[in-house]
């Protein structure tokens, strides 16, 4: 008898143990010293100062997309409108409707493009999601049933993120405005940072999904969701019970004890990059897919812009440049301007593009 609870012990032990190895194998280790020189990374860059002209005034932006001859930016929280300009930095349409009508808003969430059916889906608030073309155009409202904060598009297929007590990835029917609930995360505390953070990633023919506040990583699959990776730090078990506790934070806590906040993934010479921010510091990782490695990870040194975007194997970011300052070493990195910088001082951002080189070069 005592041998077979000895036995019995044993095999627990086990499991267990085969459970930690799992889940060790199943971490990428994020955070760790050292730099990435952003120079090393791109081989050219093209400047688009974007034209400035009345009701095209943009005070800054919380996101962008970008199709074959259209970039989309949203500025949310000054004057909380969509624009659309041509490649060339020309002002094409502007989406600004706020009121309480049927095809008004107070103010906007969040907007997705719709490529394959040639349509752009605004999220507002009042619920409701606004159907225009891919120049505003308005085609069709759709009430919703729930308050939602984020939207992406992928092959005609859409889905919400709605954050409250329960985070809820949600499927969506644009034509009912019905919604389904695709996946519940519970105690995820919101992160420190703004609520401009993104949840979805589009990168090729997969998308991928990661909450505010989480540290797991997931891919959205027909059938449902599958973890791609979850991210380990150092003092991580520590940390997070600091930041998911009830206690409030002080500004620096919060950077101490937040997990690591992602902000885009794109795939580029077979290898999955992440850019990051971790203790308040913007980073680099490399994650080989096929051998499930971080390959590189650190501080991204020497880039600039407000925030990226990534389609056609070009990197897209934002700046805006007072007194149109371009902080790019030319010695480093060929730089091209379309247009001629406008010489007032209150212009709209410059989009710059990054085209990037195979070899990345340690700093």
């Amino acid at each position: 008898m005592k041998n077979g609870a000895l036995l019995w012990i044993g095999v627990v032990l086990c499991c267990l143990c085969e459970a930690c190895r799992e889940a060790r194998e199943e971490g990428v280790y994020v955070g760790r010293e050292g730099t990435i020189d952003f120079y090393g990374l791109i081989d050219s860059v093209v400047l688009t100062p974007l034209e400035w002209k009345e009701g095209y005034t943009i005070g800054v932006i919380d996101k962008m997309e970008v199709t074959d001859s259209l970039y989309y930016l949203l500025d949310a929280r000054k004057t909380n409108a969509l624009y659309a300009f041509d490649k060339g930095g020309k002002a094409i349409a502007r989406f600004g409707a706020m009121g309480r009508g049927p095809e008004e808003y107070v103010s906007i969430c969040d907007y997705a493009v719709d490529r394959e059916n040639g349509r752009v889906l605004v999220l507002c608030h009042p619920t409701k999601l606004v159907v225009t073309d891919l120049y505003f155009q308005v085609k069709q409202v759709v009430p919703l049933p729930l308050y939602a904060s984020r939207i992406v598009c992928r092959e005609g297929k859409v889905y919400l993120y709605a954050h409250g007590k329960e985070k809820r990835l949600l499927a969506l029917d644009t034509v009912s405005g019905n919604v389904k609930t695709v996946f519940v995360e519970n105690n995820v505390p919101n992160n420190y940072a703004s609520s401009v953070e993104p949840v979805f990633y589009a990168v090729e023919d997969d998308l991928y999904y990661c909450s505010w506040g989480s540290d797991t990583v997931y891919r959205i699959e027909p059938e449902g969701l599958a973890k791609l990776f979850v991210m380990d730090y150092d003092g991580k078990e520590r940390k997070w019970r600091r930041f998911a506790s009830e206690q409030p934070l002080s500004f620096r806590e919060a950077l101490e004890c937040s997990p690591p906040s992602l902000h885009l993934l794109f795939r580029f010479e077979g290898k999955l990059y992440m850019i990051y921010t971790y203790s308040a510091l913007v980073r680099l990782g490399i994650w080989e897919e096929s051998g499930r490695t971080m390959q590189q990870d650190g501080v991204l040194a020497n880039a600039y812009g407000d925030g990226w975007f990534y389609w056609g194997n070009v990197l897209t970011g934002w700046a805006f440049m007072p007194g149109q300052q371009i902080p790019l070493d030319t010695s480093r990195v060929k730089v091209s301007l379309k247009l001629p910088l406008d010489d007032d001082l209150e212009a709209n951002p410059v989009l710059i593009t990054y085209y990037l080189k195979q070899k990345i070069e340690k700093r």
